[in-house]
């Protein structure tokens, strides 16, 4: 089963996580069956394919995601911990179904043995987890797949207030730490008019509890925690960026990655890149459409390599060789993360993974008076 870290900080562009650990544990899951019981005395949930014998499951005090694989024959399942052979831990499980029970032994490497009792979950049984905060609405079809197993592990989760900050001497947030991820994230107290607040703050709210289930999502070594700077702070946007890094079990191998997101905090709308800077004619694209991406190669990509050339012309040369980075390829800049600084507006480059190094970039900046002309309405004001 691969398994790889998910973007799921829609608040952060849901981007970070590249292709995420929910979508593929939601292909692994959607055609399971759901149990939940106890392993000894701990309490479990368990996804399990009954017809080839893969699975996940997390224990509720930690939450984190352990991959099974092994053989069923008729009733019964010899399962093991891990994706490969050579990732086994010598922890398993001989179970043999009843109807909705599964029930048998878990035996250490150690060879301590301890009894196992799950109870079939019924499909769609499990409410959508925190509903005021919508989140299978904002995800789509990246939660939805994962169902009933997701809900579980979602609707037992808690945030931790942490101390709250000032920033820039007039606006205040505060931090909330979701525990067994160690995902923090911030939400806004004062410096901005309250339904604008309360509009970001639920956004927020349900970004961190997707992004820490994102992260539990990563079996093996797992993710890091986010890490959020902030970038960009006033009465007329909220800017910020966050980085991490993760191992998954099953993935081709381990990422890492920064994304961002921007905030009108005038009006509380999370801005996408073409509401911040949109060079096309006509009504803009939907997300994800063919137009988008015609959009987005045809438009957008020759167009920044066009300025940055213009104003970063030894960044913009043509590479020595193929393993130099080529941020003259319109290619790279047609996905790209993007955030707000005092300066303009942030942008980094997407490369494939064996260049990866390539995407640090500070100096690809569109300043503010570039951006003026297109949404002179949205900047008014900025210098």
């Amino acid at each position: 089963m691969t398994r790889f870290k998910w973007t799921a900080i829609c608040a952060m562009q849901a981007a970070l996580l590249a292709v995420s650990s929910l979508a593929a544990a939601a292909n692994a899951t959607e055609q399971a069956d759901v149990f939940k019981g106890t392993i000894g005395q701990a309490a479990v949930v368990m996804s399990l394919d009954a017809s080839d014998a893969q699975g996940v499951y997390f224990y509720e005090k930690y939450k984190h995601d352990i991959n099974v694989r092994g053989r069923v024959k008729d009733h019964a399942y010899l399962l093991k911990e891990g994706v490969y052979d050579e990732l086994d831990n010598g922890n398993r499980m001989l179970l043999h179904r009843d109807g909705t029970h599964l029930t048998g032994t878990y035996t250490t490497a150690k060879g301590k043995a301890l009894s196992v009792a799950l109870t079939l979950v019924p499909p769609g049984s499990v409410p959508e987890p925190r509903p005021e905060l919508n989140l299978e609405a904002d995800e789509g079809d990246r939660l939805n797949a994962g169902g009933d197993y997701h809900r579980l592990r979602l609707t037992s989760m808690q945030l931790l207030p942490q101390k709250p900050q000032t920033v820039g001497g007039r606006y205040t947030i505060q931090w909330y730490l979701e525990p067994h991820s160690g995902e923090r994230l911030f939400r806004l107290v004062k410096g901005w008019p309250q339904p604008v607040m309360d509009t970001i703050n639920v956004k927020l709210e349900a970004s961190q509890f997707l992004a820490a289930a994102a992260d539990l999502a990563c079996a093996g070594d797992g993710a890091t925690p986010t890490d959020i700077r902030l970038e960009l702070v006033n009465d007329s946007f909220l800017s910020f960026q966050g980085a991490s890094s993760w191992s998954c079990e099953g993935a081709a191998h381990p990422g890492a990655g920064v994304a961002g997101t921007t905030f009108d905090t005038r009006t509380g709308k999370q801005l996408t890149l073409e509401d911040l800077w949109w060079l096309g004619k006509g009504q803009k694209p939907k997300h994800d459409s063919d137009a988008f991406y015609d959009y987005r190669r045809e438009v957008f990509g020759p167009a920044v390599v066009h300025l940055l050339t213009q104003r970063h012309p030894q960044d913009m040369r043509e590479p020595a060789n193929s393993d130099d980075c080529d941020y003259g390829d319109p290619g790279v800049w047609e996905i790209v993360q993007y955030w707000l600084t005092d300066k303009g507006l942030q942008l980094q480059p997407s490369f494939g993974h064996a260049q990866q190094d390539c995407e640090g970039v500070d100096w690809a900046v569109i300043p503010y008076k570039v951006l003026k002309k297109a949404n002179p309405a949205l900047f008014e004001g900025t210098p």
